[in-house]
């Protein structure tokens, strides 16, 4: 059977809180959230006041991460500025990262009652465009939120006052056992903009004239209001199983009715209906009402609703029970004021949070209980207190909520009975195992403040959770602009480099931050030759990683089986050769089992097999025949001479190799080249350059036979020869010969081609600028190999897969973070544990250059002047061109920069969606006078060019 879970929360409310974890420090405290008037420092919504009320820093939104022009915002209801980041934020405490939801079966379900924004903003007297409709329609909470995401579930707002978010619950709940929907996010959401219903209730007795709360106490004399949002995401347990995410409660019933006719009123609560509610909810899904510990009610301290609520829950929770355990009974609505429409929600968030801690929070402000509470088997916390019951029983809570008009809903929570939160499956490591966390933001300063939230989590986690936190980065977050990584062997590692992140300083462990281009860059894999062996290489990645183990072990045999005589890695240019060859493409495999894919492919002399067999070329097969055979021959011509590396350019080395009679022999950078040669002409050369150019380096290649030379003739016939059968077939990855420095078509790697490159001075540096392209588009180089031999001669921004500094798992996991900080897409490990840890939630960016409006109405006044004063036709159009183009650069995020918009521009390939269009409409109209149809922006073939308008408006 189906069993709803909730996974993630989220919550943003008076007195600072703006987490789960910062609500539970406030209630636990019984602190008190109100803000009272002021006469020495009036609030600016002191209408409103006594109530709890967010700060404005509370109610700022990260638009451009939504994807929210300025337009839009400025006339955004706070509400759905609460609801984008809540909702985003309990995500990431589900450990989901919003992007893998786009397109799928997700519903939105959004409780509020508040028709500020709405009675703002589209007044009969307003007039105003689509703009501020979409920023102020009541059903847009939840229509934004679905949009925004890309959610495709339904996309619900339930308006039954105060009961509206608990109702949207329980309609969760039952779309996901119909099966409607696989996830669920439910939220609770109000903004206090005007006082009119804070007067309404005055005028009406229900406002507290002290200006507390005072749920189920003999001087309770009504609420006060508060504001904020609070978001769950639901989900099935058999989901939350398959996907490793963590469950915080279980839904384990819900139910709504309504009073009916109620002989005192449309106002007054029925005891009869709310009973009937708790009866119904408890019989359908089987729980003992008597077994639940805790009850958060509804708790609007008025007369007749604390005494109707207290006696349906007498009914059928309550009477019987033995004085030690009675039903407790308490209301968030004492701390933070009535929340109305988001009541429901922000009441579930309070008891998962108290069932997790295993202890109730005290209701403050609660002195006396009204009478006969005790007998009706009810009490209220008045300070902490352990959960009730044996602490063997598991922990059972209701929660209700009563709205205004009569809709009544209760659901019921319990505690997962599987491993509690925060725990995490799987064996510790025998030893510490480095790991890769990812860590990114919108823009530099939420990037440190994020990572200085992330050290302070970190800094007290158990080692074994390690892996988790490590994977909940990875695959439990989107992955923003601004990125850093972190690769470390334990927790502690991880939070001193996040620390220092945060401070702006350098750490050892710390990939410094970088922002990601727009587009991802180009990759280029690089494989070096000779030199780039290691002792020992791979073993410890085989250790670690068992695809890299599977493809070097794959890679060895087809080796082995051409040079059976010879064992890989023996001093031997038969063994060392073919075993860096095999350490490239196991690596290679790795990287791609990791989503890391080159877009071409390099090969420097030897590496130019691996590169082949990369990019789909030659097959594994005819790779190991290749280097089997050209590696023979190579260790034959040892004796003919070597090859001497220099920091000479390429031509200066080229007149030293004509002078000494020896051959370039590689090319590999501005300052870095190869001569090939006898070993009496490169020791004479060497001694020269020593004696007459003390600043010109050089030094011998260690067991580098004179490849790359006429040296090499005979020995290049005989490779073309006894390759005389290879069948490369087609690329799949593009590759550039380094014989060349040009593109190479697959079918070209014959063996006269290898016979050819054997002899071929390497033209490496030329053969890099070819597959990086375009010198202005982003490319990055990796250096696919154990040492790394060729990235100083290149550029300082070349990745390689080997460090000295690190063990090779450690450099290769640095590699990766290198590449995710620019941009390179993962494909990261999503084989999460069986319960993913949670962490603090990204810090959102805080953008201070929105326009004032003051600056609007100038611009706009100076705007229509110049209008005015053209002289002619040509004046006129220059004048709206010049004002269109401000416009888009103020609605278009980064179009401020970039190049001028033309007549000719695309509006649809400038980013300006439906809502932006229709409030350049508007300005077009304040500036013209003129009227301007919304059809004038489209053509035939879609959204027309900035062009065709003003044609059309500047007759």
């Amino acid at each position: 059977m189906t069993r709803p879970v909730i996974v993630g929360m989220s919550c943003r409310l008076p007195g600072g809180v703006d987490s789960p974890e910062s609500l539970w420090a406030a209630l636990y405290e019984g602190a008190d959230l109100i803000t009272d008037p002021s006469d020495e420092h009036p609030h600016q919504r002191e209408d409103v006041l006594p109530g709890g009320l967010l700060d404005d820093a509370d109610m700022a939104l990260d638009a451009d991460h939504f994807g929210l022009s300025p337009l839009e915002t400025r006339t955004l209801d706070p509400q759905q500025a609460l609801l984008l980041e809540g909702v985003d934020e309990a995500l990431q405490d589900a450990g989901i990262a919003p992007g893998e939801l786009r397109r799928t079966p997700v519903g939105v379900w959004v409780g509020s009652s508040c028709l500020d924004q709405s009675i703002t903003h589209l007044g009969t007297d307003h007039g105003g465009t689509m703009v501020e409709t979409a920023g102020a329609l009541p059903s847009m909470l939840a229509g934004r939120l679905a949009r925004t995401f890309d959610l495709r579930g339904a996309a619900e707002v339930v308006n039954t006052a105060c009961s509206a978010s608990l109702v949207a619950l329980h309609r969760a709940h039952q779309a996901l056992l119909l099966g409607e929907v696989d996830t669920a996010v439910v939220a609770g959401v109000q903004h206090l903009g005007l006082d009119t219903h804070t007067r309404m209730f005055r005028n009406s007795g229900t406002y507290s004239p002290t200006g507390r709360c005072r749920p189920f106490d003999v001087d309770a004399d009504g609420f006060v209001r508060g504001e904020g949002v609070a978001v769950l995401v639901l989900t099935t347990a058999e989901r939350a199983a398959a996907t490793g995410t963590r469950v915080r409660a279980e839904l384990l019933g819900s139910h709504t009715n309504a009073d009916g006719f109620v002989p005192h009123g449309l106002a007054s609560p029925s005891r009869a209906a709310q009973t009937d509610l708790l009866r119904h909810v408890y019989e359908r899904s089987g729980v003992d009402p008597y077994a639940v510990g805790y009850v958060h009610a509804h708790g609007t301290a008025t007369r007749a609703g604390d005494a109707a609520e207290s006696m349906a829950l007498a009914n059928v929770m309550g009477r019987g029970r033995a004085e030690d355990e009675r039903l407790v009974v308490g209301s968030v609505k004492a701390n933070l004021g009535h929340l109305e429409g988001a009541a429901g929600v922000v009441s579930v968030v309070s008891t998962v949070l108290a069932m997790e801690h295993g202890h109730v929070p005290p209701t403050p402000h609660h002195a006396e209980p009204l009478p006969r509470m005790a007998e009706l088997g009810l009490e209220v916390a008045t300070a902490p207190r352990p959960w009730p019951g044996p602490p063997e029983r598991r922990r059972l809570a209701g929660v209700s909520a009563f709205g205004f008009g009569g809709t009544n809903a209760h659901v019921i929570l319990a505690l997962p009975e599987t491993a509690p939160r925060g725990a995490v499956s799987g064996e510790q490591a025998a030893e510490p195992v480095a790991r890769l966390l990812p860590v990114s933001a919108g823009g530099p300063a939420p990037l440190a403040e994020t990572a200085g939230r992330w050290a302070e989590h970190l800094r007290g986690a158990p080692e074994t959770a390690w892996e988790a936190i490590a994977r909940t980065a990875a695959t439990g977050r989107d992955h923003l602009a601004q990125r850093a990584a972190v690769v470390a062997e334990d927790p502690a590692g991880a939070a001193a480099a996040l620390e220092a992140l945060a401070g702006g300083r350098g750490h050892p462990a710390l990939i410094p931050p970088r922002r990601t281009p727009e587009r991802p860059p180009r990759v280029v894999f690089l494989f070096p030759g000779h030199g780039s062996h290691s002792p020992g290489m791979g073993e410890l990645l085989a250790e670690r990683e068992p695809v890299y183990a599977a493809a070097l072990q794959k890679a060895r045999a087809a080796l082995q089986a051409h040079r059976p005589q010879t064992p890989l890695g023996e001093a031997d240019l038969r063994a060392v050769q073919p075993a860096a060859v095999a350490h490239q493409v196991a690596l290679s495999a790795l990287l791609a089992d990791w989503g890391i894919r080159p877009d071409a492919v390099v090969g420097h002399s030897l590496g130019e097999a691996a590169a082949a067999h990369v990019a789909g070329a030659l097959s594994l097969e005819d790779t190991a025949r290749l280097v089997a055979e050209r590696s023979a021959l190579l260790a034959e011509s040892a004796a003919l001479g070597g090859m001497l590396a220099t920091d000479l350019d390429a031509d200066r080395a080229a007149a030293a190799a004509r002078a000494s009679g020896t051959s370039l022999a590689a090319v590999n950078g501005p300052a870095s080249t190869v001569l090939s040669g006898t070993h009496g002409a490169l020791t004479a050369l060497r001694e020269h350059l020593e004696a007459h150019h003390p600043r010109a380096r050089c030094w011998e290649v260690d067991q580098a036979p004179p490849a790359h030379s006429p040296l090499l003739d005979a020995a290049a016939d005989r490779l073309a020869a006894a390759l005389g059968e290879l069948a490369p077939g087609a690329s799949a990855v593009p590759m550039v010969s380094t014989a060349t420095g040009a593109g190479i078509g697959g079918a070209e790697l014959t063996g006269a081609y290898w016979g050819r490159q054997l002899r071929a001075p390497v033209q490496l540096a030329e053969a890099v600028a070819a597959a990086t392209g375009d010198p202005g588009a982003s490319a990055v180089l990796v250096e696919v190999s154990a040492r790394s031999v060729l990235a100083p001669a290149l550029t300082d921004d070349v990745l390689a897969c080997a460090d000295e500094a690190y063990d090779e798992h450690t450099a290769l996991l640095r590699l990766a973070g290198g590449l995710y900080a620019r941009g390179v897409p993962r494909a990261w490990d999503r084989a999460r544990p069986a319960a993913a840890v949670p962490l603090p939630a990204r810090a959102w960016a805080r953008p201070s250059d929105r326009p004032d409006p003051a600056e609007r109405g100038d611009d706009l006044a100076r705007r229509r002047a110049e209008l005015e004063a053209a002289a002619d036709e040509a004046q006129r159009r220059d004048v709206l061109a010049r004002a269109l183009q401000a416009w888009v650069a103020e609605q278009v995020p980064g179009q401020a920069g970039a190049e001028p918009v033309g007549l000719d521009s695309d509006l649809a390939a400038l980013g300006l969606g439906s809502l932006v269009l229709m409030g350049l409409r508007t300005r077009l109209h304040q500036l013209t006078g003129e009227p301007v149809e919304i059809a004038d922006f489209y053509g035939e073939a879609g959204v027309a060019t900035l062009g065709a308008v003003l044609a059309h408006r500047s007759r």
